[in-house]
């Protein structure tokens, strides 16, 4: 920022920084700002997140940007490159888009889009043509409660019939892709002891959708999330750890449609690929999500009938129910 203020006229500044800053409302401001002061111009992404700082073990999104002291003009364009890393650089593919296309003055958030492909552009396009949201439907998102090390001393094995008044705690590793798995094979407390000391961190048994709040190198998908039906414990609370988001209607109550629908949706390639447009993080914000677009929510509950009806919960089922439901 300091560095665009300092930019003479049609003066020139290129830096590699992490893109952290492209979403979320850590970096709105800076945005709004940033974006006003100066003219984007170029950006070229590594694919690779551990590739292009390996010596370092840098586990980060990285970009290069160009930006210049203009002023906007309605047919300006962004070019956008991208390489694996820096071994294949001088073989980038290179893009063309509006700057429009990549950042929407207009909009609140004003959040960096960086398409990679002709098929990113139109996706872009489709969550912008989407007006529904989940706080429109009075849906929130939260991140779980229970920070496991501070209350360590509540956590008991699931065999532990010594301690009464338990509930379960679940943590990412019982979330799969469209599964939950409790107990969990991992080497994890399964559940938390009910008390006055635990009362603030536990929450109401009913149904939700698990997302995991981080991802990493292994995961081929930025978001995972999860399926969680009330139905499956005999519990009036569980934990949940602080390392998953949960997302419920706070005005009532997720149906089972709307949570397999839901889930789904975020679980998908569709999804996914427009999250990675503007998130270059490793953690997954509950912020941007909230504000996330999404289709009718007749047709999410619709997506989680089919789920439902199909018993099937591959990423091909999956994906080819939303691309019927939605892009039809």
């Amino acid at each position: 920022m300091l560095s665009a203020l300092l930019l003479i006229e049609r003066g020139e500044m290129i830096f590699i920084v992490p893109r952290s800053f492209t979403s979320g409302p850590y970096f709105r401001l800076f945005r709004e700002k940033f974006f006003r002061t100066i003219l984007l111009k170029n950006i070229h992404v590594f694919n690779s997140r551990k590739k292009a700082f390996k010596r370092d073990n840098v586990l980060q999104e990285n970009i290069i940007l160009k930006a210049v002291n203009e002023k906007l003009h309605p047919d300006d364009e962004v070019i956008i490159s991208t390489s694996e890393s820096m071994e294949d650089i001088e073989q980038a593919e290179i893009s063309q888009y509006a700057f429009q296309e990549v950042i929407d003055m207009e909009s609140k958030q004003k959040i960096l889009y960086i398409p990679l492909n002709h098929q990113d552009k139109e996706i872009i396009r489709l969550f912008k043509k989407w007006n529904n949201s989940f706080e429109r439907n009075f849906i929130k998102i939260s991140t779980g409660p229970v920070v496991a090390f501070r209350k360590s001393d509540y956590l008991v094995d699931n065999n532990d019939s010594s301690k009464a008044n338990t509930n379960p705690l679940i943590w990412i590793t019982n979330t799969k892709p469209m599964k939950l798995i409790f107990p969990s094979d991992k080497n994890k407390k399964q559940y938390i002891i009910d008390c006055s000391t635990t009362q603030n961190i536990l929450v109401k048994n009913m149904n939700y959708v698990l997302l995991r709040r981080f991802s990493t190198k292994d995961d081929i998908s930025r978001l995972i999330a999860t399926p969680y039906f009330a139905e499956n414990f005999t519990h009036t609370k569980i934990g949940i750890e602080n390392h998953l988001n949960y997302i419920y209607k706070y005005k009532g109550e997720l149906n089972k449609y709307e949570v397999m629908g839901i889930a789904a949706l975020l679980n998908s390639t569709l999804f996914d690929t427009y999250f990675r447009t503007f998130n270059g993080n490793t953690q997954v914000s509950a912020t941007e999500l909230q504000d996330i677009p999404l289709p009718d929510m007749s047709k999410i509950e619709s997506i989680g009938v089919e789920i439902l009806k199909s018993n099937v919960f591959t990423q091909h089922r999956i994906d080819s129910i939303i691309n019927e439901k939605i892009l039809a």
